[in-house]
């Protein structure tokens, strides 16, 4: 399996399915880190007074809340 991303180095190439990892807290301030399948869906980028923001949103079959790294999908097994 190849190496985690970081978002802040790389992101996937748009609309591509990739594993994410999700690192989020509750509502009650518990720590929760998943691992789910999405894609990058919008990548939007903004000047502000602190420099450049970067606003990604993220898609799949389930929540995606503090998306922190991706790596690409292995390949599927072959049927022989």
């Amino acid at each position: 399996m190849k190496k985690w991303v970081s978002i802040t180095e790389q992101l996937p190439e748009m609309g591509v399915e990739v594993l994410l990892f999700d690192d989020w807290k509750t509502s009650d301030g518990e720590r929760r880190q998943d691992m789910k399948v999405g894609y990058l869906s919008e990548f939007t980028t903004r000047k502000t007074a602190n420099g450049i923001a970067v606003s990604c949103e993220w898609r799949g079959h389930e929540f995606l809340f503090n998306i922190t790294h991706w790596v690409p999908l292995p390949e599927p097994p072959k049927n022989e």
